[in-house]
């Protein structure tokens, strides 16, 4: 049992550790306004008798309360029904729910991220939820595509579809003026991003044009390299193609930059948060939730979509999603499914995209007037033109990204040769490739 337990917390472990909008219905009863019609239906069956569910999370924020009032609102409905949301932090949830698969006593419910689902697959942990559209009337072709396809595993459905972000591209608009720069006006393609970037820096202030952090944040460089025309791997054959000209033209690009000083050394993802809300970052591609400490901060900013490469424009796409432990009764799936389908109401999915600034994943919601009026949940929904979720049905994406890429990166910004970077990390991909086969 041991054993078990600690395969399981290794593999959660190495994702944990990388630490939904119109008044159109997204179900498929006919009824444009009611996206709530299956639970609705259900709510009426005197035959049912009461089931309480366990749901875990790791919202410990102020998602955290938003999540639980949207469920306490679903407890007090008549349907039979009560969710009982239990809030951790994200390592505590990775392993108490490792422990928990291992010994049949998991929660009929739980919240987990993309790169969880492989290994889930894998493991064969979770249950298939792909009647989940025919037993709640849930209409599945108004979900983008990839929001669906991204938490999938050998034809499997292993999550369905909570929140998704991309990244996106944030500026100062003070420091832009400074450097004699239109502040309304942010670059469109990488190649601008440099010139405004060395426009920007200025030693003497301790200002820089851009931050690429080499740990502890979203995959920038995946978005870079993919415009560029570059890729990572080969799924279809489990080798990498990480060592490419395309690659290596981007590295060195991102290695220059570096090297003029153009972004600060050696910086983490939450020590360029700070330097860009202590007005001394020029750009800086991060997630949406970036714009909540910029406003708190009264940083005059702006935030558009991702810069175009050579080849196409890409930005990284990470989603969280419902996954229903295989340990779980037929009474529960069935609540568990009923309190689903309420997020994906209207009036839910909306409320929760406008409150945490996620973007929206219901084709029909995106042009919501609510949606399209906010300033920057607008902005985020840009993703569906340029999301792209990475390591797809890899049980090892989270390593090769943490224990391959960033260092391979940081190397190379720190003047190491990048063509010997590049392929050394492309032999090293192949290896841990080779055990996913």
């Amino acid at each position: 049992m041991k054993r078990l337990v600690s395969g399981i917390l290794a593999a959660l472990l190495a994702v944990t550790a990388f630490s939904a909008c119109n008044t159109n219905s997204p179900a498929s009863s006919g009824d444009a306004t009611s996206g709530a019609s299956s639970t609705e239906a259900s709510s009426g069956d005197a035959q049912k008798e009461p089931v309480t569910i366990q749901f875990w999370t790791s919202f410990t924020g102020p998602d955290g309360e938003y999540a639980r009032d949207i469920t306490n609102r679903f407890n007090e409905m008549d349907n039979g029904i009560t969710v009982e949301f239990d809030a951790m932090g994200a390592d505590i949830l990775t392993e108490k729910l490792a422990t928990a698969l291992s010994t049949g006593n998991a929660p009929a419910l739980t919240f987990q991220f993309n790169l969880q689902v492989g290994t889930h697959g894998k493991n064969d942990t979770m249950r298939d939820l792909s009647d989940f559209w025919e037993k709640t009337g849930v209409d599945k072709d108004d979900f983008m595509e990839e929001s669906i396809t991204a938490l999938q595993y050998d034809g499997k459905q292993i999550m369905l579809p909570f929140h998704w972000y991309s990244t996106y591209l944030y500026w100062n608009k003070d420091l832009f003026e400074a450097a004699g720069l239109d502040p309304e006006t942010p670059p469109t393609t990488w190649d601008e991003v440099y010139t405004m970037a060395e426009q920007i820096t200025d030693p003497s202030k301790n200002v820089y044009g851009i931050g690429f952090p080499t740990s502890g944040a979203v995959p920038w460089f995946y978005s870079i390299m993919r415009s560029n025309g570059g890729d990572f791997f080969d799924t279809e054959n489990m080798k990498s193609v990480l060592d490419s000209p395309e690659n290596l033209e981007t590295l060195k690009w991102i290695q220059d930059i570096a090297q003029k000083g153009f972004t600060p050394a050696n910086n983490t993802g939450a020590d360029l948060d700070n330097i860009m809300m202590a007005d001394q970052l020029g750009m800086y591609v991060n997630g949406p939730w970036l714009s909540t400490g910029l406003r708190d901060n009264e940083i005059n900013f702006g935030v558009t979509g991702m810069p175009a490469g050579k080849k196409d424009t890409i930005g990284v796409a990470e989603e969280y999603g419902f996954a229903v432990p295989k340990s779980t009764p037929d009474d529960q799936v069935e609540a568990a499914y009923e309190y689903i389908a309420y997020w994906y109401t209207p009036e839910i999915a909306s409320e929760w995209c406008l409150k945490n600034g996620y973007p929206p994943f219901i084709k029909s919601l995106v042009e919501n007037e609510d949606i399209k009026n906010d300033e920057y949940v607008s902005i985020f929904s840009q993703m569906e033109d340029y999301g792209e979720v990475s390591c797809v049905g890899l049980t090892t994406g989270q390593q090769i990204q943490s224990d391959v890429l960033f260092p391979m990166v940081e190397n190379i910004m720190a003047g190491n040769d990048a063509q010997a970077e590049l392929t050394k990390a492309s032999e090293e991909i192949d290896g841990i490739l080779a055990t996913e086969k």
